[in-house]
């Protein structure tokens, strides 16, 4: 399939079979997002693959009452940030998502007339490249951070 039709066919999804995904099909998952644009190129990312139906049960929480910004709410912004920045790229056009631009919040919103019931969560920069694209990037493999049930618990080794 190619990536536009993904993108067009994926929908949000919260009732599942009970099969098992296979592991290799995971396994591809993960590879294809470490290959994902990252700040710094620091790949700080590390998933926890939660198989367990008790872990998976416990799991049905948000994060409201952390005592922090609530991350669920907003976060619906990033996977539309991909689906654009990945029809950029198969245009030739070079994205880069930041987030510096909310410590300014204010200043942004009076710039950019943005009314007071929105927010800002995350800025895509684009263009056309100055250098060529990579042919290749580094990223550590996917044995280096993906966990099975529990932090630290290699899936893959």
């Amino acid at each position: 399939m190619d990536v536009i039709e993904a993108m067009r066919t994926t929908g949000t999804r919260r009732y599942y079979r009970d099969e098992p995904m296979p592991e290799d099909v995971l396994y591809a998952a993960f590879d294809a997002a470490r290959l994902a644009p990252q700040g710094g190129n620091r790949q700080p990312v590390r998933w926890i693959a939660v198989r367990d139906r008790a872990l998976k049960a416990a799991l049905k929480v948000t994060d409201a009452g952390l005592g922090r910004t609530s991350v669920v709410g907003g976060a619906s912004i990033y996977p539309t940030m991909q689906n654009l920045c990945l029809a950029l790229r198969a245009a030739g056009v070079a994205p880069a998502v930041t987030t510096m631009l909310c410590r300014e919040e204010p200043a942004v919103r009076a710039l950019l007339g943005i009314p007071d019931e929105y927010f800002t969560a995350a800025y895509v920069c684009a263009g056309y490249p100055a250098r060529p694209f990579p042919t290749k990037l580094r990223r550590r493999p996917v044995e280096e951070f993906v966990y099975a049930d529990r932090f630290g618990e290699p899936l893959y080794e």
